[in-house]
């Protein structure tokens, strides 16, 4: 007979669960008081008579300055007690208690996440006497071993953002620096890295909801400035509610209505006057941007119902960031590509050869031979593998072997030269308009129970000329078109002094049409025997001749992303003594559709270098000669 030994966890299921219950518990007992993915402050501390005693039952009421809702508590037998979810703001709290004068802390501040310790010492006397002290608006952090920095409204409006993105703001905090890789600031999307982890380890809530664009792991929402009532930036001893990442955590909450009207309007105008020119351009590029919008909040029912909107706007034409084209030469913004001379674009390539036939390539991987029958120079119709030596001695190509899709392509998208060396200089601009639209209702329904609900809805385009990674000549330009929704519906209900449940669903719509013809064209219709998989978001396929010029749209588009995030989560809270427990439960469903159709409309080079080639990318293209040709059906 056999004789096994068990571990603690090889043993019976109800021993198992009693281990694990202990652990639980243990953790638990253990948890610090910190609020983690809520918008919330809160107030706790002891109530203590003159000889230093704690005092039970010691009615507290915690009043909002700016709404005049109050909030109601009871000291314990320990003369313990706390407000457990406060919305972020301004408060006086004051303790009554019969034989005792009132006690009043005045002008509190609550910022988000955190706890604020007050101790409230009562004196024997008249209920009518008052003893008002001001609270101490800075404390040392005892309750949470988070690092934490605070950015208020104020900051964010006041501190100079170019492009108005408070995501940039994470820099004020140590630790946190603009990184190089493709995700990082410097590409753009303004993400930075914190104490060393990579730019895609950042969580971003908006009123507690996950904001991120789930592909890239980036911000999908960045609100106006003038929305943000404040956001909370954590970067070290991150809390276990925040476990989706391990770099910094940006929870940012939207401002909401108080008893008085208030809001602000605002524009940010920058225009080419303004600015200088790069080294190697002759004129100063055009750049013009229009920031607009405002906000207003204020009261429905005072003291009881809230509303806070806002609207931003966004017209901007500037020069579009270059290196995306295949471009001899880049100055700047100003795409400088090389083009057919009147000659040229008859087949007289006499110039660029100097008189004689067209050279190997320097490669030496060509044959320097045609792949099928052609006229030569002199009339005659010579064999395929003839020489180009023999075929056009002088560099001078017969009009009857110019390929005529060639030619068609070269009179409708190639311009002749503007500039020397047969360049063809222009600046390829950009167009973006955005429209962000959003808002927030807040409603006390009872002592018990509170709601508030947020939306927001934005449409942002972006009007390339260019295509990313395709033409550098004009006619393929790229549309970004970029709708966005979110929505977060909350309750709050009250069970006690010392218990209180929060639950919040959540919705976030991402649709992001990435790397789209601003002109759909099927390349059957310019005569290639191409299908595309999305015909919807076809083009002309790709033409790039090294050295000279691109035709045609994107290598790499479209590339269509769309994503649902479905959120709910419900937080329990529980005053037990000097503890407070919190516990939770956080459930995201994830759909994301991302295909990507790179290469679908095909792509053909013309690097003056295949088997069959001339050594002239431009002489290759008009014979209808490429040096490859791909196509995929995308991923």
């Amino acid at each position: 007979m056999k004789k096994s030994v068990l571990s603690p966890f090889q043993s019976t299921p109800h021993k198992l669960l009693a281990i694990v219950l202990a652990f639980m518990l243990i953790a638990f007992l253990s948890i610090q008081p910190a609020f983690g993915d809520n918008l919330y402050g809160s107030i706790r501390g002891t109530v203590i008579d003159p000889s230093g005693a704690a005092m039970a039952d010691v009615k507290l009421t915690a009043t909002n300055i700016a709404t005049g809702i109050t909030y109601h508590v009871t000291s314990g037998g320990d003369g313990q007690f706390a407000f457990l979810q406060l919305p972020i703001g301004d408060y006086n709290v004051d303790a009554e208690k019969t034989g005792f004068k009132k006690f009043t802390a005045g002008h509190i501040h609550l910022d988000l996440d955190q706890i604020y310790s007050l101790k409230a010492t009562m004196q024997v006397g008249a209920a009518a006497e008052v003893i008002e002290v001001d609270a101490n608006p800075a404390q040392v952090e005892t309750t949470s071993m988070q690092l934490t920095t605070t950015i208020t409204g104020n900051q964010i409006v006041d501190l100079p953002l170019n492009g108005r993105s408070w995501v940039q703001l994470m820099q004020l905090q140590t630790g946190v620096q603009g990184a190089s890789d493709r995700f990082g600031n410097n590409g753009g999307m303004d993400t930075y890295a914190a104490n060393g982890s990579s730019t895609q380890q950042n969580s971003f809530l908006i009123n507690g909801t996950d904001s991120n664009d789930i592909s890239l792991n980036t911000p999908a929402i960045v609100p106006s400035p003038d929305a943000i009532g404040q956001f909370d930036l954590v970067t070290s001893t991150i809390n276990p509610e925040y476990g989706r990442n391990s770099g910094a955590v940006v929870n940012a909450a939207i401002k909401s209505g108080t008893n008085s009207f208030h809001g602000d309007v605002f524009e940010f105008y920058r225009d080419t006057f303004l600015d200088a020119k790069a080294w190697f351009q002759p004129t100063v590029s055009p750049f013009h941007q229009n920031q607009y919008g405002g906000t207003i909040g204020g009261p429905i029912v005072k003291d009881h119902a809230f509303f806070f909107f806002s609207y931003q706007g966004r017209r901007a034409r500037q020069p579009e960031p270059g290196g995306f084209a295949n471009a001899a030469n880049n100055f700047g913004s100003a795409i400088v590509p090389v083009v057919p001379s009147s000659a040229e674009r008859t087949g007289d390539f006499s110039v660029s050869t100097g008189g004689g036939f067209f050279p190997c390539p320097s490669s030496g991987t060509g044959l320097c031979a045609s792949p099928f029958p052609m006229v030569g120079a002199d009339g005659a119709t010579h064999p395929a593998g003839t020489l180009y030596s023999t075929l056009f001695p002088t560099g001078v190509i017969p009009t009857a072997d110019l390929n005529p899709l060639a030619v068609s392509l070269l009179n409708q998208y190639v311009p002749l030269p503007n500039a020397a060396g047969n360049a063809y200089f222009f600046n390829p601009g950009t167009k973006a308009g955005q429209d962000q639209y959003l808002g927030r209702l807040d409603e006390r329904i009872s002592n018990k129970d509170a709601i508030w609900f947020y939306g927001l809805y934005e449409n942002d385009t972006t009007l390339n000329d260019l295509p990313f990674i395709g033409a550098d000549l004009p006619g393929f330009g790229e549309t970004d078109p970029n709708k966005n929704y979110e929505f977060t519906l909350d309750w709050t209900h009250t069970f006690s002094g010392s218990m209180l449940n929060e639950a919040r669903v959540a919705y976030l719509r991402y649709n992001l049409n990435a790397v789209s013809p601003q002109k759909p064209t099927l390349p059957s219709s310019a005569g290639f025997s191409i299908n595309p998989q999305d015909p919807a978001g076809a083009g002309l396929p790709v033409m790039s001749l090294a050295g000279f010029f691109a035709l045609g749209f994107s290598e790499d588009g479209p590339q269509p992303r769309r994503e649902n995030i479905y959120q709910f989560v419900d937080n329990l809270s529980k005053v037990m003594g000097h503890h407070t427990m919190k516990f939770g439960f956080n459930m995201d469903r994830i759909q994301l559709n991302n295909p990507f159709y790179f290469d679908q409309d095909g792509v053909f080079t013309f690097n003056g270098a295949g088997p069959f080639s001339t050594g002239n990318g431009e002489a290759d293209f008009l014979l209808g000669i490429p040096d490859s040709y791909a196509q995929s059906s995308g991923g």
